[in-house]
């Protein structure tokens, strides 16, 4: 799974339309997006942890971003 922050790594805040919670410089966020195929049950994620900065938000994620495939 990678690094994870106790209890959970599904912590508020979450982002979302309608968090009032401001991104500030410092802060720490994993985001991620689940892709499922309800037809085969297969599943995929792809994620970033990054620290929000003055300016663009530092990728601290140090794995490629090349699909890995196995057949």
């Amino acid at each position: 799974m990678g690094a994870a922050w106790p209890p959970t790594w599904m912590e508020q805040p979450m982002i979302n339309k309608g968090n009032p919670v401001v991104l500030e410089k410092n802060m720490s966020f994993f985001t991620h997006m689940i892709l499922n195929d309800r037809k085969t049950g297969l599943s995929m994620a792809v994620a970033e942890q990054a620290i929000i900065t003055e300016d663009a938000p530092e990728i601290i994620t140090h794995v490629p971003r090349t699909p890995i495939i196995k057949s």
